[in-house]
C-alpha cells in the first residue's frame, strides 16, 4: 500500500492543526429549498423507522469521539460530558473525510503510527472507544458520518474488502455531465467544484486542470465502484458500533445535474436520485444483516416534484451565516423546510446543526469569529428556544467543526477546531443549562423527585484555599434547609473525578433531577436570601479561619478573605464580622471561641481543622458539613494544645463526632485516644471529604445486604489467605476506596473491605453503590463499631457495643476490625465477643502481638500479620509463611489504602505465591477465614475428644492385659506342678 495519502491524512489532523473539511457553504443547501407543494411519497412505516430517534431530548454534536489526546483529555472526560450533557443522541462522532486505516500498524513508519495514535484516526480505535461508551450509556444513539462529495485522486481502499484504488481508476469515478450528453466538460465541472474546496488555485483556468496533479475529485454516485467504495465507509462504522450514518451532501449531484440541464426529470437527475435511495437502502439492510437498524440521515432535497425519495430516518439543517451574524432566525424558511421535509419524508426527526466548511464564511466560522462569547451564548439560547417552537431539535455544538482556514479566534489558543471547553469560546456551561431542561422536559414527577429543581454545581478543581472556604461556607448554608449546591473536587488520578462520579451516580438513580454548572459568584448572586452577612478571617492568624467556620455555622455567614470582601459587597451583602488584628494568637482565639460561640454550637459534632499554612488545604473539604450542622471548629494541636482541646470535648454530648484529622499522621492515635477519653466517636475527613452536607442527604434506603460464607470446610495442610484493604473516615467512601474499587481486576482475587456502618449516616447513597456493585469475591467486614474509639479509653463501652450493633446490623456485617492501640484487655474481649453478634474479629493493625489467632466464648479473635505498602506484602509473607512449620497458617493480609494500591498487584502477589507454595496456599474472604478457623477449632476438639478417650481406655486396656498376663502366668505355673 502506497502511504503518501496517509501522510497527508495525519499531518492535516495533528494536534495544532485542525481538522480541515476543505469545504465552502453547500451550493445547494437548505437555503435554496423551494416552496412549493411537493407530492408526498413517504413510506408509510417511516414513523415506525424513526420512533427510536424521535424520542431523543439532547443532541449533541462531538465529533469525533476519537480524538481527545490532542485536547489532553481521555475517554472518562468524553463520557462525563456525555452524561453531564444528558446526551441522547451524539451528531457526527466519526468523520471519515480521508482515507482512514484500521490499525496504525498499517502505517509504514514509526512517526506516522504514532501520529495516527495520536489523533486516534483508525478504525479499531473507534470501536474501541464505541464499546466503552456504550457500556456506560448503552442507550446512547452515536451517529458517524460520511463525505458523498469526495473521492481522493491518488488512492483510496475499501476498508471492507481491503481493495486499493489508485489513479487513474479514481478518475474514471469522477462526475463527468458528459456522461448523459450534458455540454459540460468534465474537466470545467470538476475544476470549478475543486476550487470550492480549495483542491486547486482558486485563479486556475479550467483548460490548465490536471487530474493528475488534484487531491480529490468529486465523484459520480451513479458509478457502481464508487457507490460500492461509498458504502464500504458506512459499513465500517457500523462494523465499529455506530447506530446511524449521516451522509454529507447525499443530493449534491442530483442539484447539480438539475440544475445544470434546468429539468428536474432529466435522465441524470433520475438516475442519480435512484442511485442516492439504492444507497440509503443498502445501508438499511447492512444493519439489519448485523441484527440493527441503522438510522440514515442527510440534508433535505431541493427539488419541486422529484419521482421518488430515499427513505431518510432523520433530516438535518443549519442556521445561516447571516442568520448567525444578526441573531436573527428566519422564521418564513424554517416554516417552508418543514413543509418540505414533512411533503417528502412525513414525520421523521429534523435536525438544526452550526455547519461549516472551509473559510470563515460559514455559519460555524461567523459563529466561533464574529460573535463574542456572551453572543455565542446568547445565541444558543435563542436558537434553542426558537426550534423547539418549531418542532426541530437543535443540535448543542459541544466539540468538533472547522473554524476556517482563516481563523484568528482558534481553541486553546492553537486548535481550528470549535470546543465548547475552550475559554476563547466558553459555551459549555450554557450548553449543561439548556440541555439540563431539555432533558428534563415532560419528566414525570416520579422521575423527578427533587421537584424544587436541578442541583447548582460549583467547580473547584484547582481553586485555592479562599475560594474553597467562602464556596463550601455557602454550600453548607444552603444545603441545611435542602441539597442544592454541589462541589466538584480533586481526585489523586480518577478520572473523571470521584466528586463527579458521584454526581452521575445520584442522577442516574433518580435520586436527583438533574445538575448545571454555575459560577461561584452567581451562586452567591442566587442564595444569597441565605446569608446573615459576612465573617472576614485574619489571613495573619490562620486560627481565625475556625472561627469563622463556627460563626459561618450558627449564624449563616458566608466566609471571606479580605480580597474578597469588594465583590460581596457589591452582592448586597454586609460585614458581621472582621477578626483581623482581634486576637494575640491560635490560643486567644479559641478561648474567645470557647466563651462566646461555642455555647451556641451544635454538641453532636465538632470538627478538628488544622488551618497552619501547608495543612489547611487538606483539610478544608468537609467544612460545608460541618457548617451544615452547625458544628464547632477548632485548629489546635493535638501534640501541644489537647488540654483546651479537652475544654472543648468534655462540653460535648456522649457518642458526639469528632470530625476532621490532625496536623500531622503521627498524632492520629493520640487524637484518638484523646476523643475516646471523653466518649466521643472519631470520623476520618481529610483532603478527599467534599459535599457531605450533599451527599447526607441523599434519599438512599439506608438497608445494605451481603451474603456470609461461613460453612468452610479446612483442609489441614492449607495455607489461608485473606487480603484485607484498610483505611477508614469519609475519605475512603467519597474517593472509591482511594480509587482502588474501580481498578482493573476487581472480582479476580477475594478481598475484604473495610467499612465503618456509621457512614451510612453520612453518605447512604455512596454506601449503595458499593453494596450494588460489589462482586462476589468482594467482601464488608466492619471497621469499629459505629465509630472509631479506643476501646480500653472509652467510659462508655457496654453502650457503645450495643449501640453499635444496630449498625451492624444495617449493614450485614459479620467480622469486625479495630485496634486497641497495641494493648490487649481482657475486658474488651469479653465484652465485644459477649455482646456483638457477629463471628469474629480482627484485632490490631497489622502484627501487634505474637499470637496468630485464639478464642473468646465462641468467637474467632485473629491477628493481622501485615499492614501496609504492597510491594513489599509478598515477602513479609513469605517470610511469615517459612517461619510457620505447622498447617494449616491462617492470614489476614492487610494493604493500606493511601498507597492507592491496584488490583493488578494482589494478583500478582497471588500468582507467585502460587508459584512458590503451589495449591497449599488458598485465597478466601475474611469470612471465610473465619469460617475456616471455626471449622479446625472443630476438627481439633473432635481430635482432642478422640485422644481423651484413648487416654481413659488405655489404664483399663493395661488393666486387661495384666488380668491375662496374670492369669496365663498361673496357668502355666499350674500346669508345670
Amino acid at each position: 500500500m502506497h502511504y503518501k495519502v496517509l501522510l497527508a491524512v495525519l499531518m492535516v489532523i495533528m494536534i495544532g492543526s485542525g481538522t480541515i473539511q476543505s469545504a465552502v457553504p453547500k451550493q445547494y443547501n437548505t437555503a435554496n429549498i423551494h416552496a412549493k407543494e411537493i407530492v408526498s411519497v413517504t413510506d408509510c412505516n417511516i414513523l415506525n423507522r424513526s420512533e427510536g430517534l424521535l424520542k431523543v431530548k439532547v443532541a449533541i454534536l462531538y465529533e469525533p469521539i476519537t480524538r481527545y489526546r490532542p485536547f489532553n483529555r481521555t475517554i472518562e472526560d468524553i463520557i462525563r460530558v456525555l452524561n453531564e450533557t444528558k446526551a441522547d443522541f451524539v451528531f457526527r462522532c466519526f468523520w471519515r473525510w480521508y482515507p482512514c486505516p484500521e490499525t496504525p500498524e498499517q502505517l509504514s513508519t514509526e512517526f506516522l503510527r504514532e501520529k495516527c495514535r495520536y489523533v486516534g484516526y483508525y478504525y479499531e480505535h473507534l470501536k474501541e472507544v464505541i464499546s466503552t461508551i456504550k457500556a456506560s450509556l448503552p442507550d446512547i444513539i452515536l451517529c458517524g458520518a460520511i463525505p458523498a462529495q469526495i473521492l481522493h485522486s491518488r488512492k483510496v481502499w475499501n476498508p471492507i474488502t481491503g481493495e486499493v484504488i489508485e489513479y487513474p481508476k479514481t478518475w474514471e469515478m469522477a462526475l463527468d455531465p458528459k456522461k448523459w450528453n450534458i455540454p459540460i466538460e468534465k474537466e470545467k465541472f470538476q475544476c470549478w467544484f475543486a476550487k470550492t474546496h480549495f483542491w486547486v488555485s482558486r485563479d486556475l483556468n479550467w483548460h490548465d486542470y490536471d487530474p493528475t496533479k488534484v487531491d480529490a475529485y468529486f465523484p459520480d454516485i451513479t458509478n457502481p465502484k464508487f457507490q460500492e467504495l461509498l458504502l464500504s465507509w458506512a459499513y465500517k462504522q457500523i462494523d465499529c458500533g455506530v447506530d446511524a450514518i449521516w451522509i454529507d451532501m447525499l443530493f449534491a449531484q442530483v442539484h447539480f445535474l438539475a440544475k445544470m440541464t434546468g429539468d428536474e426529470n432529466h435522465i441524470a437527475v433520475r438516475e442519480s436520485l435512484k442511485a442516492v435511495c439504492r444507497i440509503v437502502d443498502a445501508i438499511h439492510e447492512y444493519g439489519l444483516l448485523k441484527g440493527r437498524y441503522i438510522y440514515v440521515g442527510s440534508w433535505p432535497l431541493s427539488l419541486k416534484s422529484p419521482p421518488e425519495v430515499p427513505k431518510l430516518d432523520f433530516v438535518t439543517i443549519s442556521p445561516t451565516s447571516r442568520e448567525i451574524l444578526y441573531m436573527d432566525l428566519n422564521e418564513t424558511r424554517y416554516d417552508t423546510i418543514i413543509k418540505v421535509v414533512k411533503n417528502l419524508w412525513g414525520e421523521v426527526p429534523i435536525f438544526a446543526f452550526i455547519d461549516w466548511a472551509a473559510t470563515t464564511r460559514t455559519p460555524l466560522g461567523v459563529f466561533s469569529q464574529n460573535l463574542t462569547r456572551e453572543q455565542q451564548c446568547e445565541f444558543l439560547r435563542m436558537a434553542d428556544e426558537f426550534f423547539q417552537s418549531k418542532g426541530i431539535n437543535f443540535i448543542y455544538p459541544v466539540h468538533g467543526g472547522f473554524l476556517g482556514i482563516n481563523a484568528t479566534i482558534k481553541a486553546f489558543g492553537k486548535f481550528n477546531t470549535y470546543d465548547s471547553q475552550a475559554p476563547e469560546f466558553d459555551t459549555y456551561k450554557t450548553i449543561l443549562e439548556l440541555a439540563y431542561k431539555k432533558a428534563l422536559k415532560g419528566a414525570s414527577s416520579e422521575e423527578n423527585p427533587w421537584k424544587e429543581g436541578i442541583v447548582n454545581v460549583i467547580d473547584l478543581r484547582g481553586s485555592n484555599l479562599e475560594t474553597r472556604l467562602m464556596v463550601l461556607s455557602l454550600q453548607g448554608i444552603v444545603n441545611r434547609r435542602k441539597p442544592s449546591i454541589y462541589v466538584l473536587w480533586e481526585s489523586a488520578h480518577l478520572r473523571p473525578t470521584a466528586s463527579e462520579r458521584w454526581l452521575e451516580y445520584y442522577r442516574s438513580k433518580g435520586w436527583i433531577r438533574g445538575y448545571r454548572i454555575i459560577d461561584m459568584y452567581d451562586a452567591i448572586e442566587k442564595y444569597k436570601h441565605y446569608l446573615k452577612g459576612i465573617v472576614v478571617y485574619d489571613p495573619e492568624l490562620p486560627a481565625t479561619i475556625n472561627l469563622a467556620v463556627s460563626l459561618a455555622g450558627v449564624e449563616d455567614l458566608i466566609i471571606a478573605h479580605p480580597d474578597m470582601l469588594e465583590r460581596l459587597m457589591e452582592l448586597g451583602l454586609e460585614v458581621k464580622y472582621d477578626l483581623r488584628n482581634k486576637f494575640k494568637d491560635r490560643i486567644d482565639a479559641h478561648r474567645w471561641q470557647l466563651e462566646n460561640v461555642f455555647p451556641r454550637c451544635s454538641r453532636d459534632l465538632i470538627n478538628l481543622f488544622p488551618t497552619m499554612k501547608g495543612v489547611a488545604i487538606y483539610r478544608v473539604s468537609i467544612i460545608d458539613y460541618v457548617i451544615a450542622s452547625k458544628g464547632c471548629s477548632i485548629g489546635l494541636s493535638v501534640g501541644s494544645d489537647s488540654s483546651l482541646i479537652g475544654e472543648y470535648y468534655s462540653k460535648m454530648n456522649r457518642f458526639a463526632i469528632a470530625i476532621g484529622y490532625p496536623e500531622d499522621p503521627k498524632w492520629e492515635r493520640a487524637w484518638v485516644s484523646l476523643t475516646s477519653k471523653y466518649g466521643l466517636l472519631n470520623l476520618l475527613a481529610t483532603a478527599f471529604s467534599p459535599n457531605f452536607s450533599f451527599h447526607s442527604k441523599v434519599p438512599a434506603k439506608k438497608e445494605y445486604r451481603q451474603e456470609h460464607r461461613l460453612e468452610v470446610k479446612v483442609d489441614p495442610g492449607k495455607i489461608y489467605i485473606a487480603f484485607a484493604v484498610s483505611d477508614l473516615g469519609l475519605n475512603v467512601m467519597q474517593d472509591f476506596y482511594y480509587e482502588m474499587w474501580l481498578s482493573e481486576g476487581r472480582g479476580e482475587v477475594p478481598v475484604s473491605w473495610w467499612l465503618d456502618p456509621i457512614v451510612t449516616d453520612f453518605c447512604p447513597g455512596i454506601v449503595q453503590y458499593y453494596y450494588e456493585t460489589k462482586t462476589p469475591n468482594d467482601y464488608f467486614f466492619s471497621a469499629h463499631v459505629g465509630g472509631r474509639i479506643r476501646p480500653s479509653d472509652f467510659p462508655y463501652l457496654e453502650e457503645y457495643l450495643h449501640r453499635g450493633q444496630k449498625y451492624l446490623d444495617r449493614c450485614s456485617l459479620k467480622v469486625v476490625a479495630f485496634s486497641n492501640h497495641n494493648k490487649k484487655d481482657e475486658r474488651v474481649f469479653r465484652l465485644y465477643s459477649r455482646i456483638l453478634k457477629v463471628e469474629g474479629f480482627s484485632f490490631g493493625f497489622g502484627p501487634e502481638f505474637e499470637e496468630d489467632y485464639w478464642f473468646v466464648d465462641d468467637k474467632v479473635w485473629i491477628v493481622p500479620r501485615y499492614m501496609g505498602d504492597p510491594k513489599t506484602l509478598y515477602d513479609a509473607l513469605v517470610k511469615y509463611i517459612d517461619s510457620k512449620s505447622k498447617r494449616p497458617l491462617f492470614i489476614i493480609a492487610g494493604i493500606g489504602l493511601w498507597y492507592y494500591p491496584k488490583f493488578k498487584d494482589l494478583i500478582g502477589i497471588k500468582r507467585k505465591l502460587e508459584e512458590k507454595y503451589g495449591d497449599q496456599v488458598v485465597f478466601c474472604r475474611v469470612d471465610e477465614l473465619i469460617g475456616a478457623i471455626k471449622h479446625y477449632k472443630l476438627l481439633e476438639e473432635e481430635s482432642a475428644r478422640k485422644a481423651g478417650r484413648l487416654r481413659l481406655l488405655l489404664p483399663i486396656v493395661i488393666v486387661i492385659v495384666v488380668l491375662l498376663l496374670v492369669s496365663f502366668y498361673f496357668k502355666i505355673k499350674k500346669y508345670k506342678t
